[in-house]
């Protein structure tokens, strides 16, 4: 070897030290009640660093990477954020109310954390909760999870732990499906393209919000995650028979514990069929025990769909958009300002008092029932925008027939950029497919979510969520500006440089 080709590799070993480095430092520091969390998003952010350069390091300089040593360095990094507090969320409260509440034989669609009649199981924990009015969202392969673990004593930390070994099968099978994308023959010997596989792999496992988003917070993703991937390989394997059947369950699996992957239902069914048969079967033989509840089952996510935004992309910007032209089209600015559209008088009268009535919110005026805010009014368009943008991404997998791991990765990213509410840990649903199809601005734009905890401070010192304005427009625009420079120097089909 070289001192050339010494220095590079001693040079990919200093900055994956370095990140390690960086994630040893945010556990330290979030023990320390005097940080603050901004501070610790901070890190977080400068964390990415050693990240993006690694990567850079590997892909341009070629050096050569074991799948191995970065499936255990992804775990290590993980495993040590199980130690910090989770300080970014408190989802996982939420989790172990709702693992208390079925083990005591309780419905947690059927009672919110705030029933008084389940106040004996109230502890430390459920001081944690937000939304305590609200019933549970989770679907029921979810709260099979948390039912499993709250058995288990020190639920967040199990639960982080659980999240953490999820994620990193999530990466190893990153790995295997990287690695199998790149199959080629040599006799009858079949053996994948390892390169492609570890660097799938590095770019996955060793990205910050990943390993923050699961080892430290504890989310639910990675268990909803994990058999959509499986599914994605079997998919890849199946012809009608079992590994078809196999498919069909974790797919359903998938949509049990989140419901996100329902999405990419169209784009796989439009290769095997049986798709269409199995996984609504099967979803149906998972809901079946809950569907007593009626519609508490939906209540959180009907709450979630029809109110909340936060941290959005293009949604912000359509809503936006919207209000203005309808603001000046009926002559008004405020957001409270009431415009009454006649033709939904009866409809919006028929559904008042329903759990699908139009006026949840609002104020009903029986003299003008078509009667809604500008605010409510912009919000019904930019959703009505977003979801048939949604529609259009599936329709264009659809009949372009993508592989599940391309029509993966549109309708993941297009469900972010469209969506009304957008955390940090949403991208972990783009981030493994962006692994595997070499898209690296979506790791770039997983180091800038970070800023949208900046809040958090001034929300547990005074209980109001202020989020700077700055923030969406450094996230996107960070995002935008890589999506163009990827697409300007991406490599070209040799008619490509003709037609240019």
């Amino acid at each position: 070897m070289s001192s050339s080709d010494r220095g590079i590799v001693s040079g990919t070993i200093a900055l994956a030290v370095c990140q390690v480095g960086c994630i040893a430092a945010l556990v330290f520091l979030s023990h320390d009640p005097e940080t603050q969390v901004a501070h610790l998003a901070a890190l977080a952010m400068v964390s990415h660093i050693p990240y993006i350069a690694l990567i850079v390091l590997v892909t341009r300089v070629g050096v050569p990477i074991r799948i191995w040593p970065v499936l255990a360095i992804s775990l290590c990094m993980r495993l040590m954020l199980v130690a910090a507090p989770p300080v970014f969320s408190d989802d996982v409260y939420r989790y172990e109310w709702d693992g208390k509440v079925t083990g005591a034989g309780y419905n947690p669609y059927d009672h919110a954390p705030a029933d008084p009649e389940l106040a004996f199981l109230r502890d430390d924990g459920w001081k944690q909760i937000n939304n305590r009015d609200l019933r549970t969202p989770y679907p029921p392969a979810a709260q099979a999870v948390f039912l499993c673990l709250g058995r288990v004593a020190s639920f967040s930390t199990t639960f982080k732990l659980a999240s953490a070994l999820a994620d990193t099968g999530v990466t190893f099978l990153v790995v295997l499906l990287a690695g199998g994308a790149w199959w080629r023959r040599k006799g009858r010997q079949m053996l994948p393209n390892t390169g492609a596989a570890a660097m799938a792999g590095l770019v996955y496992g060793f990205n910050p919000l990943a390993c923050v988003e699961t080892g430290m917070s504890g989310h639910l993703e990675p268990f909803a995650i994990l058999p959509l991937l499986l599914a994605v390989y079997l998919f890849g394997l199946a012809r009608p028979g079992i590994r078809t059947l196999a498919s069909s369950f974790f797919l359903a699996v998938a949509c049990a514990t989140k419901l996100v992957p329902l999405v990419l239902l169209p784009a796989m069914g439009r290769r095997n069929r049986w798709l269409w048969i199995a996984v609504p079967v099967l979803l149906v033989a998972f809901f079946a025990p809950i569907l007593d509840a009626g519609t508490h089952i939906l209540e959180s996510t009907d709450a979630m769909f029809r109110r909340w935004e936060g941290n959005a992309g293009m949604f912000a910007v359509v809503k936006a958009a919207a209000g203005q032209i309808i603001g000046g089209v009926a002559n008004i600015s405020r957001p409270e300002e009431m415009v009454h559209l006649s033709f939904m008088d009866v409809p919006a009268r028929a559904l008042q008092g329903t759990f699908f009535s139009l006026h949840k919110d609002g104020v009903f005026d029986p003299s003008r029932p078509g009667a809604f805010s500008l605010e409510d009014i912009s919000l019904f368009v930019a959703k009505a925008i977003s979801a048939a943008i949604l529609l259009a991404v599936i329709a264009r997998t659809y009949r372009s027939r993508f592989d599940p791991e391309r029509a993966a990765l549109w309708i993941m990213a297009a469900f972010v950029i469209v969506s009304p509410v957008v955390h940090p840990w949403y991208l972990l649903w783009v981030l493994p497919f962006a692994a595997l199809r070499g898209i690296w601005p979506w790791p770039v734009f997983s180091g800038t979510l970070f800023l949208a905890y900046l809040p958090i401070d001034e929300w547990q010192l005074r209980g109001v969520w202020e989020a700077p304005a700055w923030v969406p427009w450094i996230e996107y625009g960070t995002l935008a500006v890589s999506f163009f420079i990827w697409w300007y120097f991406r490599p070209r089909e040799p008619e490509d440089r003709r037609n240019k």
